[in-house]
């Protein structure tokens, strides 16, 4: 872990003042529970209140995002048979429950909230194997994928789909990306392949650590939006939670920080150019590597265009700053010059990497229409989705050409 004072002045956490080592600590915790209503169902599940950390933590804790578990120091470790730690999850029983969610929380399996991972939307892990799906309780069988469900508003109906379509563009184009599928059971289910999970020989899940952004500067869930307390007038002017700035200096940690730098601004022209505008600090992951001290990034993961379920009542608000814009409209050569200044990047090559992805991106989709059709995405949906990207590609090829033309002296 690191808080942005480690990051930026390089002060060991053993340094930090104590009260400081005990906000970053607790923060690292809160990361791993889930948000929103999830959470308020898994506290009232287990009676307990949501500022309970250590409960919920006791509750939720044995399988959390990365290798991380939290459980009592008595708790058994036996081995666990596969007949017991394995129970089916035909799809006929999960059509059930997503049409039952108005009257049952969607976490709640068995009397039981299987629901450790951070985020918003519903969700469930469980394990996989060969095509069957099965909750998995321990004796080495970690879940190994995860089920998302279009949310229960008619509105987002289409939301797996447009995930799947989004994640798909971001492997054609070279980004490291969670492997996705579309599931029809016979209602649209995405199913995302755990990262932080690897099968091995014997069958059983080795769990890779990992660390969200958040975990990684030292912030609370709450500050995973730059602007944390919105976008009204009065409040747009702070910008206490995670930003670019923050979010690059982590790769300090890396053994190659060049490259690092390189793959998160990959990433974030993607981000732009898909009109993901929820890349907040909790969607973003780095593995913590067998040296200690020492990140990798993550495969990208929850890539949406938000446009495409948006409506007047929803934020479209970039999650962090580039420059001063956080809308594509305020968009323009000297934000994405100074973005380049504060995170460390040479003006010309942040330039070409846009005009790489903007030229790249439409045959991308055109390429993938067929295949993405036949596992369920609609032509439709698919037309809607090109247009709003060929005209993002359009205005970020036009600010390429302008970037390396914004002078340092403009800048200050």
């Amino acid at each position: 872990m690191a808080s942005d004072t480690t990051a930026v002045d390089g002060a060991p956490f053993e340094a930090l003042a104590p009260e400081t080592r005990s906000a970053i600590a607790r923060a690292f915790f809160q990361n791993l529970l889930p948000e929103g209503q999830a959470l308020d169902v898994a506290a009232q599940a287990n009676g307990l209140s949501k500022a309970n950390l250590a409960g919920l933590l006791l509750a939720l804790g044995a399988e959390t995002s990365g290798a991380l578990s939290v459980t009592l120091a008595d708790a058994s470790t036996a081995p666990t048979d596969a007949r017991t730690a394995l129970r089916a999850l035909p799809f006929s029983e999960l059509s059930e429950r997503i049409r039952a969610r108005a009257q049952t929380p969607f976490s709640v399996w068995d009397g039981k909230v299987r629901l450790s991972i951070a985020g918003l939307q519903d969700k469930i892990a469980v394990f996989e194997d060969h095509g069957e799906l099965f909750l998995a309780d321990g004796g080495g069988f970690a879940s190994t994928v995860i089920l998302k469900p279009a949310p229960q508003n008619p509105r987002f109906g289409d939301l797996p789909a447009i995930e799947h379509v989004c994640m798909h563009l971001a492997a054609a184009v070279g980004i490291p990306t969670a492997r996705t599928r579309l599931l029809h059971v016979p209602e649209p289910v995405l199913l995302v392949e755990r990262f932080d999970r690897k099968r091995a020989t014997d069958g059983r899940v080795e769990r890779l650590h990992i660390i969200d952004a958040c975990q990684g500067l030292g912030l609370t869930p709450e500050l995973k939006y730059e602007r944390a307390y919105g976008d009204q007038e009065a409040v747009k002017h702070l910008r206490d939670g995670a930003s670019l700035r923050q979010l690059f200096s982590l790769s300090a940690a890396s053994a190659s920080p060049l490259s690092m730098r390189m793959q998160l601004v990959d990433r974030l022209i993607f981000n732009v150019l898909i009109g993901n505008t929820d890349a907040h600090g909790k969607n973003w992951s780095f593995f913590i590597e067998r040296r200690a001290g020492l990140l990798s990034l993550a495969p990208a993961y929850d890539l949406v265009d938000v446009e495409a379920v948006a409506d007047e009542h929803m934020s479209t608000s970039f999650a962090m700053g580039i420059g001063d814009a956080f809308h594509l409209e305020e968009l323009g050569a000297f934000q994405w010059a100074s973005m380049a200044m504060e995170c460390g990047l040479a003006p010309r090559q942040l330039a070409t990497r846009i005009r790489a992805l903007s030229t790249r991106l439409p045959k991308a989709l055109n390429d993938s229409r067929s295949a993405l059709e036949e596992q369920g995405v609609t032509p439709a949906l698919l037309d809607a989705m090109a247009a709003r990207l060929r005209h993002r590609c359009e205005l970020l090829a036009r600010h390429a050409s302008l970037i390396p033309q914004v002078s340092a002296e403009d800048l200050l």
